[in-house]
Parts: structure tokens; C-alpha cells; sequence
């Protein structure tokens, strides 16, 4: 059975217990919007598309006033902006991937694999590693989101 390295008193996995918590409370937050923003495209399309087979079927209705098709087709148009400007189902790949990737990168420090195999027993190495790695995660989640930042993408078009 592999001994886990002792630095100044303390096992690696006390000093990665902060990064640790830190990841996994990432994971638990990224799944929770992954899922939220999944549900939401699911629910806008499912309205799109009900509510144009509905405008559909009461406009050949003479007895149903015409504002009622009007009305529906407005909640169609804004039900299509909010996917258009929200972008749902982007959003979900983001939070998802990245929740992926943290959860790839925790697995590969508390294995000892991958990018963590060949460092150093010191724990500091591994450790300051595995910080620089969630720091990149977290930026680059953070870049992709503010590209589908509707108002940033028009005022970069303008200039």
C-alpha cells in the first residue's frame, strides 16, 4: 500500500483539503447551472413549438378571436429571443465541460496520473500545480461566457 507523503507534519491530503473542497464545490455548482440552463433551452423549444402548432390550429378556428393567434405568436417571438439572446443550451456545454474537466483534473491529483504522475513527492509541487489548473478552468469557463455576452459581441462589431 502506497504511503501518502508527509511535508512539515502534515499529509498531502490535508494540505489539498482547501483546493479539494474548493473543486468539488465547483463541480456541485457548474452541475446545478449545467442542469438549470438545460432545462431552460428544453422548456423555450418545447414552447416554440407548441405554441406554433397552437397559432397554427386556432387561426382555422372562425369562432376564436383573431387577437388570441396574435397574443400566441407574440409569446413564440419571445420564447425564440430568449433562446436567441440567453443562449441556453451554449451556456450548458460551458458549465458542463468545465464541470467535467475539474472533476477529470481532482480525479488525476488524487491518483497520482496524468500531468500529476511525474511531479515531485513534495506536496507543494502537485499542490500549486493543481491550483494552477483550476485558476486555467475557471478563466477559460469565464472567457467563453462572456463571448456569448450578447452586448460585449456588439460593442467589439462596432469598433
Amino acid at each position: 500500500m502506497d504511503q501518502i507523503p508527509i511535508y512539515d507534519g502534515q499529509d498531502i491530503l490535508e494540505l489539498a483539503a482547501e483546493p479539494m473542497w474548493k473543486a468539488r464545490k465547483n463541480i456541485k455548482r457548474y452541475d446545478k447551472a449545467a442542469t438549470i440552463y438545460r432545462i431552460l433551452h428544453y422548456f423555450l423549444q418545447e414552447s416554440i413549438l407548441l405554441l406554433s402548432f397552437a397559432v397554427a390550429v386556432i387561426v382555422n378556428i372562425p369562432t376564436v378571436p383573431k387577437i388570441i393567434p396574435s397574443i400566441i405568436s407574440g409569446l413564440v417571438v419571445l420564447a425564440a429571443g430568449a433562446v436567441n439572446l440567453v443562449k441556453p443550451i451554449q451556456r450548458y456545454h460551458i458549465y458542463n465541460s468545465t464541470s467535467e474537466a475539474i472533476a477529470v483534473e481532482l480525479t488525476e491529483f488524487l491518483d497520482k496520473q496524468g500531468q500529476y504522475e511525474g511531479l515531485p513527492e513534495q506536496p507543494q509541487d502537485p499542490l500549486r500545480h493543481l491550483k494552477e489548473q483550476m485558476k486555467k478552468l475557471e478563466r477559460s469557463k469565464s472567457e467563453r461566457l462572456a463571448k456569448l455576452n450578447i452586448f460585449e459581441t456588439i460593442e467589439k462589431g462596432a469598433s
